[in-house]
């Protein structure tokens, strides 16, 4: 295994670190990067990730590799810029989950948008976890949002939602949440 840094054997599981010996260059760089201890390092490493997983709301071919690199940052308790790649990847799941399935009940009709779709879902309860402990309301609601793509999950996100919603300040705040709470009660 090649040198890592540091905060990714703290932030992804050993077999995340190590299948990661494994994946391109580019998906490499770019986790590398959102670990990085110089600060300009993860903020470019963030903006990789629109060139790597989703760019001009098209997914890229190196998306599947890369999810499940950016979804245990993401999800990382650990991970001090989760809520900001929480952010990119609510981007890429409204881009390969439109409509919603729980709307649609079609899966994605692109294989690789399917595979990115499992993927998703693969992590909905780390989502799940996410929306109900971080300290980060950012996060919350980001988090709580993508888990309503899941309908599997409505009966442990309906309180989520009733809780952020109960404690949004402005509309800016509360519509994306409603949004979610919709596509629960739908």
């Amino acid at each position: 295994m090649a040198m890592r840094p540091p905060r990714l054997l703290e932030c992804l599981s050993e077999e995340l670190v190590l299948a990661l010996d494994g994946a391109s260059s580019d998906v490499r760089q770019m986790v590398e990067a959102l670990v990085s201890e110089n600060a300009v390092a993860r903020l470019l490493g963030l903006d990789a990730v629109g060139d790597v997983v989703l760019r001009h709301g098209e997914l890229q071919p190196r998306a599947v590799e890369a999810l499940p690199f950016l979804l245990g940052l993401a999800t990382s308790p650990r991970y001090p810029l989760a809520s900001a790649l929480l952010g990119r990847l609510a981007g890429v799941l409204a881009a390969v989950d439109d409509p919603p399935r729980s709307a649609s009940g079609e899966p994605p009709a692109d294989p690789v948008a399917r595979r990115a779709h499992a993927l998703f879902e693969a992590h909905a309860g780390k989502l799940l976890r996410v929306a109900r402990s971080s300290r980060d309301p950012e996060s919350c609601r980001v988090a709580a949002r993508m888990v309503s793509h899941f309908p599997r999950l409505d009966a442990e996100i309906l309180p989520v939602f009733v809780a952020l919603l109960s404690g949004a300040r402005d509309a800016d705040g509360r519509a994306p949440l409603l949004e979610g709470l919709a596509r629960v009660r739908h």
